[in-house]
């Protein structure tokens, strides 16, 4: 396990069922990550598949690096759920927002969230990395949905 990065069957969390395929990847990239890269080379041939042998690599390698800035610089550690749980932790949901986020180019909500995540500035390449890989998803016709918790 990673430091700074928990598993967990959070109280707060809702079901995988409504993801679509990319933000499943994304999902479980990042699990295999905080798990130590259990299965990661599945992982790496998943990104390459989706992705294209050029842009699949750099897409793992940009949430490897927002990875262990979170891990580095975050506010408190972040729940994980674990490979294969079919259910997404607050905490998982959140950093998949940061990508839809930044595919929206909506630069101040994309501040707003990051301070949730970390102290002012702590962590200024954040942004950047999130729209890299925003890019990257866009570039081969994924979107992440940007979604709204019910009030």
């Amino acid at each position: 396990m990673n430091a700074k990065a928990l598993f967990t069957s959070d109280d707060d969390q809702q079901d995988t069922e409504h993801m679509g395929h990319v933000e499943g990847l994304v999902l479980l990239a990042m699990r295999r990550w905080v798990a130590g890269r259990v299965g990661w080379e599945i992982t790496e041939n998943d990104f390459r598949r989706t992705f294209g042998t050029t842009d699949g690599p750099v897409a793992l390698l940009t949430i490897t690096q927002l990875l262990i800035r979170f891990c580095l610089y975050g506010r408190r550690p972040l729940r994980f759920g674990i490979i294969g749980l079919p259910w997404i932790s607050a905490d998982e949901m959140a950093l998949l927002q940061l990508v839809a986020v930044a595919q929206s180019e909506n630069d101040l909500e994309l501040a707003l969230r990051l301070e949730w995540i970390f102290p002012s500035g702590a962590c200024d390449d954040a942004p950047p990395l999130l729209r890299r890989l925003a890019a990257i998803l866009e570039e081969h016709g994924h979107g992440l949905p940007l979604r709204r918790r019910p009030s």
